[in-house]
């Protein structure tokens, strides 16, 4: 074993292999040290050069599809007690190799993270690390704390950097997600494994090096959207971070309907199943029950009707079924929802949906459940809803009860002629995708998926002739009538879909305080109690 492996991952860029190493050779100490090439593009000048003038190893791995790959290799056949890691177009000022393996040499049971200063081409101005911002399909910009700019200073935390230079213990190395695919998506992401794995990510003022970033004829190697979208959701799932602020950046340059549909594929793919990873908030599947999810769209509730929402929310959380998730999805781009409650997540989007379809395909995008039950935003479903409509549907793909509570002005109600009430039915992901999803509609938009999973799929027989077979204290939803200025059917005219993107709107963050105003289920049994003295 030597005492540090210098390795580099490289695609056609002979010219980058030559003067780094080149570089190291005239003005560093490589004694103890070896040097280590993979290459995904097969260079057959390249490998000369490294295994017959530079005296290192050479690794033709083509069948590697990116930095991710060729790096995790560098960590397996390195044989240096530690590793430092660079492109193959880096620069390294006089003195950093030897003070390298003298830091190891000093810390033989580190477990940190060890980076330095990107020297700026003017040779003056640095970049100490990556604030965690999103620019440009890249999460983290640089920044520079005055720390680094003295290489006499003790090392320092900071939250990510970019990975032309890093080093670390070889043993110590956590590894990229097998899953990731050409370029982006590892910053920060490795930082934050190394932090989990009970390290320290540091800037180390004396670890100094250049970067040529400046590509005249051009990468030679494809940079795809896809790959970067895919490797933060395949990163931010593998961590259990919240994957709205990926989708959010990506829909600015990407539509935001190919956005969700990618990421919901590319989660399918790494997992194996057709779901969404759970967060690690969210509870443990009981048993063997299926995974319900509750979609729930919203837009410029708050402040006015903002208890429209958390009466929702309220209503998921009293369902006495226990393996659920909602997905709340908010496309109000000037108001950012929050919500703490177990089992929610919101989605705040950069845009509005261009239909109400749309929009409820997106929220089953972004759901894992293998059963689907819409939740409007100003209705109450009672707490039985998910249990019964479960037990209902047993081997079916589609259950519409086919009845409902209506509740204004006057009242509750039990005698009103009953509409189409697709938004108190349960349904399958299979049937979901077996009709195309919905129709990318506003007005009508219910009725339409209504009629189109039960002349397709195999609906609950006892529910298909338009009358309901529950008794009444069955009942599990209450459709309201009046609690909104924006209730889309009460207008009858699919304009007014746009004309509510069209209204005021207050700005800002809202938080999310889940209650009832009114405890519903007493309404219901005071209604039925009402009936029998009568």
């Amino acid at each position: 074993m030597v005492a540090l492996t210098i390795g580099m991952a490289t695609y056609d860029d002979f010219d980058g292999v030559y003067f780094t190493i080149q570089a190291l050779r005239l003005y560093h100490d490589l004694s103890d040290t070896e040097i280590l090439v993979v290459d995904n593009f097969g260079c057959e000048a390249t490998r000369n050069f490294v295994e017959n003038w530079a005296k290192g190893r050479y690794i033709l791995a083509k069948d590697t599809v990116g930095t991710a790959a060729s790096r995790d290799l560098l960590f397996r056949e390195g044989r240096g007690d530690a590793v430092l890691c660079c492109d193959s177009h880096v620069l390294f000022e006089r003195g950093v190799i030897a003070k390298l393996k003298a830091y190891h040499r000093a810390n033989p049971e580190s477990i940190d993270l060890l980076q330095g200063p990107l020297v700026n081409d003017d040779g003056k101005t640095f970049s100490t690390h990556f604030d965690p911002v999103w620019r440009e399909q890249m999460w983290g910009i640089w920044g520079t704390d005055d720390r680094g700019t003295n290489p006499d200073s003790e090392p320092f935390d900071i939250p990510m950097q970019g990975l032309g230079a890093f080093s670390c213990r070889r043993a110590t190395w956590p590894g990229f997600n097998p899953s990731f695919r050409g370029f982006g998506g590892e910053e920060g992401y490795i930082h934050e494994k190394f932090r989990r794995a009970g390290g320290r990510t540091l800037c180390a003022p004396w670890f100094r090096w250049l970067h040529r970033f400046g590509r005249p004829r051009g990468v030679p190697y494809p940079l795809r959207v896809e790959d970067k979208l895919r490797n933060y959701v395949i990163g931010h799932s593998e961590l259990g971070l919240d994957l709205m602020p990926v989708l959010t950046h990506f829909s600015e340059f990407v539509p935001q309907d190919r956005v969700i549909s990618y990421a919901a594929d590319v989660l399918r793919e790494v997992t194996g199943v057709s779901l969404a990873p759970i967060p690690q908030t969210m509870e443990v599947p009981k048993g063997e029950l299926p995974l319900v999810s509750c979609i729930c769209m919203t837009y410029n509730r708050p402040p006015h009707h903002q208890y429209l929402i958390e009466e929702a929310v309220e209503s998921f959380l009293r369902q006495t079924y226990p393996n659920k998730e909602m997905i709340l999805i908010n496309d109000c781009a000037e108001q950012e929802i929050l919500c703490d409650a177990s089992g929610v997540r919101v989605f705040n989007m950069a845009g509005r949906f261009p239909t109400l379809g749309d929009k409820h395909n997106a929220a089953i995008r972004l759901s894992s459940g293998d059963l689907i039950a819409p939740w409007d935003d100003d209705d109450i479903s009672l707490p039985w809803r998910l249990a019964r409509s479960v037990e209902l549907l047993q081997d079916g793909h589609y259950l519409n009860p086919r009845c409902y509570w209506f509740l204004d002005n006057n009242g509750l109600h039990s005698d009103h002629a009953m509409g189409v009430s697709h938004t108190t039915s349960l349904f399958t992901r299979s049937g979901f995708e077996a009709v195309g999803g919905y129709p990318a509609i506003s007005l009508g938009v219910d009725l339409e998926m209504d009629q189109a999973l039960l002349k397709t799929m195999k609906p609950v027989v006892d529910f298909d002739d338009g009358r309901s077979k529950l008794p009444l204290e069955e009942w599990m939803y209450i459709y309201r009538w009046g609690v909104s200025p924006a209730h889309l059917s009460g207008r009858g005219v699919d304009s007014f879909y746009s004309e509510i993107g069209e209204h005021r709107v207050q700005p800002g963050i809202f938080r999310i305080n889940p209650h009832w105003r009114t405890d519903y289920t007493e309404l219901t049994r005071q209604y039925m109690a009402s009936r029998m003295k009568n």
